[in-house]
């Protein structure tokens, strides 16, 4: 489960922001580790999810960060979104949902996921978060089982750092939309089943000089 950091609110604030150091990059989440090192062979997992002292950790959104420093190789590219997902994961649900994108996968198939989410990693240095996303959702990389709430995910980890000189990609989920209602008293609506899509999400981001449509 998530953890709020003593001192900071539960939802969203006003005001001055937070310290980044603490309020931010030490945003964590309980992972149950046994399910992740069952499905996921131990050269394929994130160093910091191969511990066998402890069942659970708590993962860090600066250890994701760190991970995400070699998404541009296949290998990296593959921990990073192993990292995401078990950052983003509720307990319990990650092997329903989050392992189906993973478990059972051959040392070939392995090797693809990676490749495609590292070129990901580049059309994002290369061409924005915006080029990203519709590489990784609807492009010639796309992944099954990846969807706009955990590719973001992804595009968010990877992408962060890297992109620099352009807008830097942003998580999309219900989170983000409860956010940009709190903070802006203005309804941030999203539809995940919009017709004729594949299941995918439209958010709808209010701002001064109007409304900004991250479609999926």
């Amino acid at each position: 489960m998530f953890e709020p950091l003593p001192g900071y609110p539960a939802c969203p604030f006003r005001g001055t922001p937070p310290e980044r150091d603490k309020a931010v990059l030490e945003h964590r989440t309980r992972v149950t580790l046994a399910p992740w090192q069952a499905a996921i062979p131990s050269d394929w997992l994130p160093a910091v999810m191969r511990g066998e002292a402890e069942p659970k950790i708590w993962l860090r959104r600066r250890d994701v960060l760190s991970v995400a420093e070699a998404a541009h190789t296949p290998v990296g590219a593959f921990q990073t979104y192993v990292a995401a997902a078990a950052w983003g994961s509720r307990p319990g649900r990650e092997v329903g949902r989050r392992l189906l994108t993973f478990a059972g996968l051959t040392e070939d198939e392995r090797v693809q996921i990676g490749t495609k989410l590292a070129a990901v990693t580049d059309t994002l240095v290369a061409r924005g978060a915006e080029a990203g996303y519709e590489d990784l959702i609807h492009g010639d990389h796309h992944v099954s089982g990846i969807r706009t709430s955990f590719g973001t995910k992804y595009l968010y980890f990877a992408g962060y750092c890297r992109v620099t000189t352009k807008l830097r990609p942003l998580i999309l989920d219900k989170n983000t939309a409860l956010a940009v209602t709190y903070l802006t008293g203005r309804t941030c609506a999203h539809n995940l089943n919009r017709p004729g899509s594949d299941g995918g999400s439209f958010y709808w981001i209010p701002t001064p000089a109007g409304s900004v449509r991250w479609a999926a």
